[in-house]
Formats: structure tokens, C-alpha cells, sequence
């Protein structure tokens, strides 16, 4: 017997509260991939879901959830909707981030699976990129894309990624999509961020068209080492990076919606009494328009060159960049038409944060929805969530199965 939505909201909740408690730290959330917490967690919710799950690790410590074949049945289902989010948190965080999409997909695996859709869920290794500063790790490699150049990046106490692996698992999920033809392949990740946007417009959900494009500007500031009472032409890197900072969020005003944001400064030699021989400023600048982002970056490009020739100091610079990303057309009709139908308040987004949907959606037809929250904040102990839509999204979740 299904349990019903409000039951299946409070067991979200349950769970949520306690994979909380699996933490490196004491008094705070704290959960890194491949950490004694993240294999605890596994460990819960292998048990936890026995009777009616099968879970599965890779090698960087995503793990996959199946429903066990009843006996005597071999049906192929028609569809399979795989449904998560990532495990791993930052620093002191919340316990609904990432956390709240792998136990709706839980659960949905458990519940709405029959002999003509299978409901998969997933629990991401690494998005936040908290132990090896590498993003998106846990769903590169799911989908057997793994950057080689991860390997070596090592964690605070010199281990690297590639040392830190696990062993006698799978390397990767890759032939998850390497389905029979006939079946129809989905994913779907459920996400608080945004929740605010949907609390003021008094929306329950969020279902996302695109997931916006950014880059990461590195811009290297040349000086030269000198002693602070130096009588020497100054050429001071440090005082170059300053000038651009407090000029180039200016450029917030180019267009509409983009977000610019001076994120990082390294310093080197970094001491008081020493002119700065070199001074790496990053830059995060987030638009839906790849061609504004690029404008922006050449304009914040130039303000850079034209400092550097002021002051005496050169220019080096470095640009990571990911071009915005659109879920598929036809899985967000769909999402928006079931939302539709059950009369779910719901509004068209755009997320302007990275997710694990971004790399997904380059192998399976891949949705995102957006859950209401009154706080509208994220990666921090105070995030919070909203019962109603929990139980909206498990109500269009379920009504996938009268799409088969």
C-alpha cells in the first residue's frame, strides 16, 4: 500500500534529520565525500531501505538505488526516472541541500515503482567540491566523464583523489543510459535554493528552464618583491588588484540579472613590510546570455589591462567557464502540465547556481524542480523547508506514473 503524501513528508523530514547527524564535526554539519560520515550515511540508508532497495557504489563514492525484482518478475518498465541530488555538504551546513532531493527520490523508489515505471534515486559523491575543490565530481564521474586532472588534487592533509578512492567497486554508472531503446530514460533533481523567489511570488514550485551559464575570471596582477621602505619605482600587484576591485562592480549594471562577484583575493609574499610581487583576483560572473557574460568579461578584461599600465605591474589571466545549460523541453512541459492538472502553484525558473542537473542533462533527458521555502537560505544551519510543497512535489512525482 502506498503511504500517502503527508506520510511521506514527515518520513522526508525523519531522514533528512538524521542523515544530519553523520557530521565530521560535533556542533555543526560537516559531510565531505568519501569521508568516514559519507560511508555511514551510505551504511543508514542501505539498511534503512533493505526490504525494498538495492544500493550500489562507484569508485568516488556515489551510490545508486534500485528496487529489488520481485520474484518471478521480469517485466522491462517502460520508463525509469532516476531522482536525487548530491550527499555531501559545506562547512557548516544545513541539512536540506542536496540532502532533501536524494530522500525524495528515496522514497519514490520505494512507493511509485510498478511493473510500468521504475523509480531510481541517486546520492551524489561530491557537488559542493568541499574535500578536493572539484566540482560536480560525484556526477562527472556517474556519468563516466571524470576529469583526469581531478586524480592528483589533494585534501587539506595531502591526500589525493585518486589515493582516496574507493576499491572493489564499480568505476563509474555510465551504462545506466545504455538502456533498452524502448525505455525512456529521465532524470530529476529537487533542490531548496531559490526558495524565496517562490515564498514571495506564493509559489510552491519552481521548475527550471536553464541553469545559468558562468565563469570564473583568474586575474593575475605582476608586480615586484620590494622592501616597504624600497626608495625603487613601486610596482605593487596588491595595489593593482585593489584599484580593479573597487572599479569593476560597476560592470553589475551591464544587463539585467547578472550577478558579478569578487570571490577570492591570494596574496603573495603576503606580509606587511613586503611590496606584493603577485595578487590573483577571482572573479564570479554568473548571465543567462553567454554572448553578455563574454561582453562583461572582455570590458572587466580590459578595466584590468588599462590598471595595470597605471601602476607599473602586468596582467596574466585565466577564464573556467560553463556555458548556460537548457533542461529538456519536453520533460519540462511535462513537469509544468502535471503541475497544471493537480492545480500546483508553480512559476517558470532559472537557477542561477550550479547543480549536478547541469552535467546530467549532457546524457538523459533531465528535469529540476525548485521546492518553497520562507527563509531562502541555503548552506548555512538555518535553512529550512516547506511541508506543503514537499508534499506537492511527491504529488506530481507520483502522477509520472499515469504518463507511462
Amino acid at each position: 500500500m502506498i503511504k500517502s503524501e503527508n506520510s511521506l513528508v514527515e518520513e522526508a523530514l525523519f531522514l533528512c534529520d538524521k542523515i544530519a547527524t553523520f557530521s565530521a564535526k560535533r556542533n555543526s554539519i560537516e559531510r565531505f565525500c568519501l569521508s568516514p560520515q559519507m560511508a555511514d550515511v551510505h551504511q543508514y540508508l542501505t539498511d534503512y531501505f533493505v526490504d525494498s532497495l538495492e544500493a550500489e557504489n562507484d569508485r568516488v563514492g556515489n551510490i545508486l538505488f534500485v528496487p529489488k525484482k520481485i520474484q518471478g518478475e521480469n517485466k522491462t518498465p517502460k520508463r525509469k526516472i532516476l531522482i536525487g541530488s548530491h550527499l555531501d555538504t559545506v562547512s557548516n551546513a544545513g541539512r536540506y541541500d542536496g540532502i532533501l532531493g536524494v530522500v525524495i527520490g528515496l522514497l519514490c523508489a520505494r512507493e511509485y515503482t510498478n511493473n510500468d515505471i521504475q523509480f531510481d534515486a541517486v546520492g551524489f559523491a561530491d557537488e559542493e567540491g568541499g574535500r578536493f575543490g572539484c566540482r560536480f565530481l560525484g556526477s562527472l564521474n556517474f556519468i563516466g566523464q571524470l576529469p583526469a586532472d581531478y586524480l592528483p588534487q589533494q585534501d587539506t592533509k595531502g591526500i589525493s583523489l585518486e589515493q582516496a578512492l574507493l576499491t572493489d567497486v564499480r568505476e563509474d554508472f555510465s551504462d545506466y543510459f545504455t538502456s533498452d531503446n524502448d525505455v525512456k530514460n529521465t532524470f530529476i533533481e529537487l533542490h531548496i535554493e531559490q526558495g524565496l523567489n517562490l515564498h514571495q511570488a506564493d509559489k510552491s514550485l519552481g521548475i527550471v528552464k536553464q541553469i545559468c551559464g558562468q565563469a570564473v575570471v583568474s586575474l593575475i596582477f605582476k608586480g615586484k618583491t620590494a622592501h616597504a621602505v624600497s626608495k625603487l619605482p613601486r610596482k605593487d600587484a596588491l595595489l593593482s588588484a585593489c584599484e580593479f576591485v573597487s572599479q569593476v562592480q560597476k560592470f553589475r549594471k551591464y544587463a539585467p540579472d547578472l550577478h558579478l562577484t569578487v570571490g577570492a583575493i591570494e596574496n603573495f609574499p603576503n606580509q606587511s613590510n613586503v611590496v606584493s610581487s603577485q595578487t590573483v583576483v577571482r572573479v564570479d560572473v554568473r548571465h543567462i546570455e553567454d554572448k553578455i557574460r563574454a561582453e562583461v568579461i572582455e570590458k572587466m578584461i580590459a578595466l584590468a589591462r588599462e590598471t595595470c599600465s597605471s601602476l607599473s605591474t602586468e596582467l596574466a589571466y585565466d577564464i573556467s567557464e560553463q556555458k548556460t545549460v537548457f533542461m529538456d523541453g519536453s520533460m519540462t512541459k511535462e513537469l509544468k502540465d502535471l503541475c497544471h492538472s493537480e492545480t500546483i502553484s508553480h512559476q517558470m525558473m532559472t537557477s542561477y547556481a550550479g547543480h549536478d542537473a547541469l552535467i546530467m542533462s549532457s546524457k538523459i533527458s533531465t528535469g529540476f524542480l525548485f521546492l518553497r521555502d520562507d527563509k531562502g537560505i541555503s548552506h548555512h544551519p538555518e535553512e529550512s523547508v516547506d511541508k506543503q510543497a514537499i508534499g506537492d512535489a511527491f504529488q506530481v512525482l507520483s502522477e509520472l506514473v499515469n504518463n507511462c
